[in-house]
């Protein structure tokens, strides 16, 4: 009866991000906008092959729960997609575990929605480093 909700992030790029920036902060949830720390604050910056590293170990990490898993009830949902202000995948979920519908009840603020070039100071140099990979899209 065990049902798998396989929950990842498409742009590991922005997850990269915000790891780095939750752990320069302290500061790993966000329950107002107002609590959320000045930018220069949270700017950061990347070596390229940290992130490679990082990416490449995330994707790793996705095919094997996706394998050790394999036998399970799963579904595979995104950070992003619950973003979604209609709340379709929110309500995707809930069908996936028999639960009634519930407007869902959001307490957390989005803690670095700046666009990523404001947030990385090396932004220009990261994204030309990755300009040939299939990376490359979560510079846009």
């Amino acid at each position: 009866d065990l049902k798998i909700i396989h929950l990842s992030r498409k742009n590991t790029l922005r997850m990269f991000v915000s790891e780095k920036i939750a752990h320069k902060s302290k500061l790993f949830e966000l329950n107002s906008d107002k609590n959320r720390p000045a930018l220069a604050d949270r700017k950061i910056t990347i070596d390229p092959r940290h992130l490679a590293g990082y990416m490449k170990t995330v994707e790793q990490k996705y095919d094997d729960n996706t394998d050790y898993f394999s036998s399970f009830d799963m579904l595979h949902t995104t950070y992003e997609d619950l973003l979604e202000e209609n709340f379709e995948e929110y309500f995707r979920i809930l069908d996936f575990l028999g639960v009634s519908h519930q407007p869902p009840r959001i307490k957390s603020s989005i803690m670095n929605p700046e666009p990523l070039s404001d947030l990385i100071e090396n932004y220009q140099d990261i994204k030309n480093h990755f300009s040939a990979s299939h990376s490359k899209w979560m510079f846009e």
